[in-house]
């Protein structure tokens, strides 16, 4: 499965359920392609499904696992690419009928590709064009929660998970498969560290090392990222808000992830206050 293939082995800022769910879609899309040729194209000029408008306030939905990749199989199988996000909050930053973005996230996070380019954008919106806040009543984890933290106020429900600081690479080998089907394939390359991690051939130590490597870099960015939007040391943010671990509401509040556990209705009233 060609999609599927575009997931194994990259890096992924997001629950290992969420990594799963989204395979399993990938599966329903590559079938559902197969069958029906007929992908209509995006409307630019159309409104984001993302958006909606509550006065002054313009939310902007953000559900699923977060993919780098633009689908009209997106919607159907619950998943939100980094493009439709850049295009829901360009759209609410021009509308001058919206006094304060409100981005309202669900999400176990996702892709690292793409990532830190929405996120410089709700940063660069927030300090240049109009406030941009965020709000979870389920999940803003991994991704998700870098994100929500570059907007200037980060809140979430009492039951909400919150956190999730981290990042992981899944990789799978075939050839003991190959072998089975009675399949031999041969790995020549120019380059000592060319397609290493590959899906053909036993992962290597060296292979592993790299990969490890790769893992640690992007969490370093992820864990600095934090730090300069929360206001704190990559130090406090290893020892009492990353590492993967989740917390849930007031948790959440009391290592500084979130500024206030509210409903959604209060997030919205407060963006409303904003906005006069």
């Amino acid at each position: 499965m060609k999609m599927i293939d575009m997931h194994i082995g990259r890096l992924w800022a997001g629950t290992e359920e969420s990594l799963q769910s989204l395979l399993t879609a990938a599966v329903a899309q590559e079938k559902r392609a197969f069958f029906d040729d007929d992908e209509d194209e995006e409307d630019d000029a159309a409104p984001s499904r993302l958006t909606q408008r509550v006065g002054d306030v313009g939310v902007l939905h953000v559900q699923g696992p977060l993919v780098n990749r633009d689908s009209w199989l997106n919607a159907l199988f619950g998943l939100t690419s980094y493009n439709e996000i850049r295009k829901g909050l360009v759209e609410l930053a021009k509308d001058e009928s919206v006094k304060t973005i409100l981005m309202s996230l669900d999400t176990p996070g996702g892709s690292v590709s793409g990532l830190s380019d929405v996120s410089d954008l709700i940063a660069g919106i927030d300090a240049n064009v109009k406030p941009v806040l965020s709000h979870t009543s389920g999940m803003m984890a991994s991704a998700g929660y870098h994100l929500g933290s570059s907007a200037r106020r980060v809140t979430a429900g009492k039951m909400a998970d919150v956190g999730s600081i981290g990042v992981l690479q899944v990789h799978r080998e075939a050839s003991k498969l190959e072998e089975k089907m009675g399949i031999t394939t041969t790995v020549v390359r120019s380059g000592e560290f060319k397609a290493l991690g590959n899906p053909y051939e036993p992962l290597s130590e060296k292979a592993k090392q790299e990969i490890q490597a790769s893992c640690d870099y992007s969490y370093s960015l992820f864990v600095g990222h934090v730090a300069e939007h929360r206001g704190v040391s990559p130090e406090q943010v290893k020892m009492q808000m990353a590492e993967g671990r989740v917390f849930t509401g007031e948790q959440a509040r009391a290592v500084n992830l979130i500024d206030e556990v509210c409903t959604f209705d209060e997030a919205l009233q407060h963006a409303a206050e904003i906005a006069r």
